[in-house]
């Protein structure tokens, strides 16, 4: 990995964060985004994880021509899970937003999340972990997932998801010393994690304060993270088996008999895919009644899986001529059940 620095001045509030993987074609555009902020007080940090269509030569063309500081990190294609990790223990900011390659930020972003962040009183910041609002749908301007309860409104991301089961993607600024005692588990070989594995574990002790405006502008790609993200599910069982057993032994057990079920059966299921044996699944679960609760219909799940994989694979060895979906082909979304 190859890391240079353009920045001099003291460290500034923010870090924008941007991991990017051929995306030359959409990065700029982001670029230009951060470039038209209010708030001055920022550094942009971009991760190439191994891009091959000239991305990174295209942001620092970018950076000369804007004359536009840019700091930049360049690793081997590992994913965007890898990428975020090595931008956090590079960034200088107190607070970082990850903003996507694809996305936009307002331009008055960071001015509204600095007001909001200084806004929390000195003496009760230290109980936060950040800053988080809403995105909206770039070409069709509506909102992502849900609102918030109030203009204002002080949780954590488990009462957020499993408490007010509010979905959606919900961008915002997450203290930097924080995000470095939590990073994301890499596995080798794996491309993918659960972006709220952090944010699960930061809601254990801190808070998070939701404020019930946009911040970014979201436009999915067909080949983006979140059209793929079944295929990268299948491909990462074990961060998914690591996932769902905190999932279960820890963070849905005080939100309701549906969340506690869902959580070892979807364990069940990515343990199962990762290779783990029965001995290794009741060693992990802490609830064996509910283990042998989801062990059916786990098991169920992941030999589906199987079935799907094994059709998919028998369709893209023949000609191309014969070629059909398979039975059961993975569609776009975002679901991660």
């Amino acid at each position: 990995m190859h890391a240079e620095s353009a920045h001099t001045a003291p460290p500034p509030l923010f870090t924008v964060l941007i991991p990017t993987y051929n995306r030359a074609r959409l990065l700029l555009r982001a670029l230009d985004s951060v470039a038209a902020q209010g708030w001055r007080d920022f550094e942009i940090l971009l991760v190439d994880d191994g891009s091959t269509d000239g991305s990174l030569a295209a942001a620092l063309r970018w950076s000369r021509r804007r004359d536009q500081p840019l700091r930049w990190l360049r690793q081997a294609h590992a994913g965007v899970h890898a990428a975020y990790n090595s931008g956090v223990a590079a960034a200088l900011g107190e607070l970082v937003v990850v903003l996507g390659s694809d996305d936009l930020l307002l331009p008055d972003s960071l001015t509204r999340l600095a007001r909001a962040w200084h806004a929390i009183p000195s003496s009760r910041r230290a109980m936060y972990c950040g800053i988080a609002g809403h995105g909206v749908h770039w070409r069709s301007g509506r909102l992502v997932g849900d609102r918030y309860p109030a203009a204002i409104w002080d949780a954590d991301h488990l009462e957020l998801k499993l408490g007010r089961r509010i979905g959606g993607d919900k961008p915002g600024a997450y203290r930097r010393d924080l995000l470095l005692q939590h990073p994301f588990p890499v596995f080798a070989g794996e491309p993918f994690m659960r972006e709220s594995f952090v944010l699960k574990r930061l809601a254990l002790d801190y808070r998070t304060r939701y404020l019930d405006e946009v911040f970014q502008l979201f436009d999915y790609q067909q080949d983006g993270l979140s059209a793929r993200v079944r295929d990268l599910r299948r491909r990462s069982p074990r961060g998914l088996r690591l996932y769902f057993r905190e999932d279960a032994n820890r963070y849905t057990v005080a939100y309701g008999m549906a969340a506690r079920y869902g959580a070892h059966v979807r364990y069940v299921r990515h343990a199962l895919a990762s290779g783990a044996g029965l001995r290794a699944l009741w060693r992990e679960m802490r609830h064996k009644g509910w283990l042998l609760a989801g062990l059916v219909p786990g098991t169920l799940k992941w030999l589906r899986d199987c079935w799907v994989l094994a059709a998919q694979r028998r369709a893209d060895q023949r000609p191309p001529a014969q070629r059909e979906p398979a039975a059961g082909d993975f569609q776009r979304g975002s679901s991660m059940s």
